[in-house]
């Protein structure tokens, strides 16, 4: 089916990106770094996961796979409007909170969750037609947030610093509140988390 879908003035993927897209694209580029879950399994995908989203990413590696695949991360305005359109919605369905239509801590019944493949949850999607917005995994976007600090020298200057980086929507773990379409959380880049990954976006010509 359709892969990428128009939201006004850009595209956005319908799923997150999956193993099995990310393991082609190590493959090809013969990227360095194999995200740790892969390390026990001769660095691919755990079996039967491959429709599962690629976890253990940073957001730099994040952002070399869209770059790859001709796109780029979402902004966080992107990724806000594509996941609840423009009625003000708290979750990509509607108002309140559905365990049923999400992955998230919940949905789990106070067990050890886990993602699972993109797509399962159909009755979750957004006013676009976009799957889990709202749980399975948190997702990078485009935008920064830049930090200074103070110079050593005294002079008043300021130095910047690598930036904090905004990560949206719930994921396996979140609750529902955190699994809203205003929910956000800051982050450094270099983290590499079993509960966050991505999905790509492209500006329209």
């Amino acid at each position: 089916g359709q892969r990428t879908v128009y939201v006004e003035g850009f595209s956005i993927d319908k799923y997150e990106v999956t193993n099995r897209q990310y393991r082609k694209f190590v493959e090809a580029t013969r990227y360095p770094r194999i995200p740790d879950h892969w390390q026990q399994n001769d660095n691919r995908p755990p079996p039967g996961e491959e429709d599962y989203p690629i976890t253990f990413v940073s957001w730099y590696d994040a952002k070399a796979y869209a770059k790859w695949a001709g796109k780029r991360l979402p902004t966080e305005a992107e990724w806000e409007k594509a996941a609840r359109g423009t009625d003000g919605r708290h979750y990509p369905w509607g108002m309140e909170f559905d365990k049923g239509k999400a992955n998230t801590w919940e949905s789990w019944g106070g067990s050890t969750g886990q993602t699972k493949a993109v797509g399962t949850h159909q009755g979750g999607v957004s006013p676009y037609g976009i799957h889990d917005m709202a749980g399975n995994v948190m997702e990078w976007t485009a935008t920064e947030i830049k930090r200074y600090s103070q110079t050593k020298d005294g002079g008043g200057g300021q130095r910047e610093e690598l930036p904090l980086v905004l990560v949206r929507g719930g994921g396996w773990s979140s609750d529902g509140v955190d699994s809203s379409t205003f929910s956000r959380t800051i982050t450094e880049p270099y983290i590499r988390s079993g509960g966050v990954g991505f999905r790509c976006a492209r500006s329209d010509p």
